[in-house]
């Protein structure tokens, strides 16, 4: 199904309930233990194999990525990398200086070689090894600079580089461990360091006071999974933990009465969508599909279940986003989509069935309810 609904990310910073936060006068002050508190369980601790952008949110604070996107703008910042320049198909790179991993090993072009490498060699079976295709080959010119010749021109290749699949490891590290096993003790240049991941349990960083960007504030971050939506905001009214992803929409009026608790919302950068198999039964049908598209409410789905705080998207991307074009956006039109179903051949609807991940991305269960309830209501029976 094609229609998308962009959602800016509600994420709540707030301290425990029992010790107010410092007036800003104060500045910051080095110690202490950050809880954070997601829906889902990093499934694993290697930016290779992880899935997943709150996951890999903490991934990166571990293995860091050559560039970053600034969030408002768009705009391809320096990270790791410092600078680059293009010439067709060619990119040179020029890397940061005085870089090591947390293990000794220089953070040098042979190292961004090695990693660019093992994403793209098919024996790694690296999740996202699809997105760096374009990606031809990676030489050595010095120990500081990089060049990446891409198959043909790819403009966008310094913001691709962001991703945080292509999160920096050390060589030495997986060369010792093997890719099967570099999960077990991580080894990156970020502020903090890798203690431990237990899975569906927590995980624990802590600072690398080596870092290149300066000693960090914290002491640890703590982070620990907790699935159900009301029980993540619980734990941050009671003070077990000081930051939760993908807050409620309905939650937020009275947590911002809260002076312990700040609600922020970034600019919407992810559009949220139902893929489909277009190869098999009715849904190889371009009527179908179109029907399924004018079927669901999402105007209704905007308006009720996320309070007004994001929009349908009439785009693959969000506004803000590298490549966006406005396109086509269904309007919700019930009789339409049954015209359609009974011009495709199944005037009484058929079965489907819709696979999600509980907790994973905000208020998902209630958008997918209102997708079965909706679909029902053309005669399409979604199973969940």
């Amino acid at each position: 199904m094609t229609w998308v609904l962009a959602l800016g990310l509600l994420l709540v910073l707030g301290c425990a309930a029992k010790q107010p936060a410092a007036p800003s006068s104060a500045g910051p002050k080095y110690g202490g233990r950050l809880k954070v508190a997601m829906g889902t369980s990093i499934p694993i601790f290697d930016s290779a194999y992880a899935s997943g952008m709150a996951n890999l949110g903490i991934i990166d604070l571990v293995s860091e990525t050559l560039t970053k996107i600034n969030s408002d703008t768009g705009e391809v910042m320096p990270y790791l990398a410092e600078s680059w320049t293009a010439e067709g198909n060619v990119w040179t790179i020029k890397l940061r200086k005085g870089v090591k991993f947390t293990d000794g090993t220089p953070f040098d072009a042979a190292a961004v070689k090695f990693n660019i490498e093992r994403m793209l060699d098919p024996a790694t079976k690296a999740l996202t090894r699809s997105t760096w295709t374009m990606i031809k080959s990676v030489d050595v010119v010095d120990p500081h600079t990089v060049r990446i010749t891409t198959h043909e021109p790819f403009g966008p290749l310094m913001a691709q580089l962001s991703y945080a699949p292509m999160g920096m490891n050390s060589p030495t590290q997986v060369q010792k461990l093997g890719n099967e096993n570099y999960h077990t003790a991580p080894v990156g240049t970020g502020p903090f360091k890798y203690v431990e991941h237990i899975k569906g349990d927590h995980t624990l960083l802590s600072r690398n006071d080596e870092y290149w960007g300066g000693k960090p504030y914290l002491d640890e971050v703590y982070v620990k999974p907790i699935p159900e939506a009301g029980a993540r905001v619980m734990a941050l009214e009671s003070g077990e933990v000081d930051v939760v992803f993908n807050v409620p929409p309905r939650d937020v009026p009275r947590l911002e009465q809260n002076p312990k608790i700040r609600v922020i919302q970034p600019p919407a950068q992810r559009t949220m969508h139902v893929g489909i198999n277009v190869t098999r039964g009715p849904l190889k049908d371009k009527r179908v599909r179109q029907a399924l598209n004018y079927a669901v409410d999402k105007q209704a789905i905007v308006d009720n279940i996320f309070l007004g705080k994001t929009y349908v998207s009439d785009a693959p991307v969000a506004k803000n986003v590298f490549g966006y074009h406005s396109t086509r956006v269904y309007n919700y039109d019930p009789e339409k989509a049954k015209a359609l179903l009974k011009e495709a051949g199944y005037p009484n609807g058929f079965s489907v069935t819709l696979t999600y991940s509980p907790g994973r991305f905000l208020m998902t269960e209630e958008v997918v309810q209102a997708i079965q309830n909706d679909l029902a209501k053309v005669g399409v029976k979604v199973t969940l």
